[in-house]
């Protein structure tokens, strides 16, 4: 594939070659593609976290918990989980 940048983006793209010591545009062309797509990737997670964080608050708020007394409790608590698989 082939893809000619508009100009103003290809000055960023020989800013950055010369910046890193790079003679190959397609590199600093893929590394910014992988930033992004880590980026992407990012924002996702963040949003299912966000999301995670608004139900548990949501369960809190509506009495959906368990309380926890003391370290037998907790370890009885996760063994369960793990049985339940």
């Amino acid at each position: 594939m082939k893809i000619t940048p508009p100009p103003d983006l290809e000055t960023i793209v020989r800013k950055r070659m010369h910046a890193i010591g790079c003679d190959d545009a397609g590199e600093v062309v893929r590394d910014a593609l992988l930033r992004l797509q880590r980026q992407e990737e990012q924002k996702q997670k963040e949003a299912r976290l966000r999301q995670a964080i608004q139900e548990a608050d949501d369960d809190f708020a509506h009495g959906r918990f368990i309380t926890l007394k003391n370290d037998k409790e907790m370890k009885d608590f996760f063994n369960s989980l793990k049985q339940a698989g």
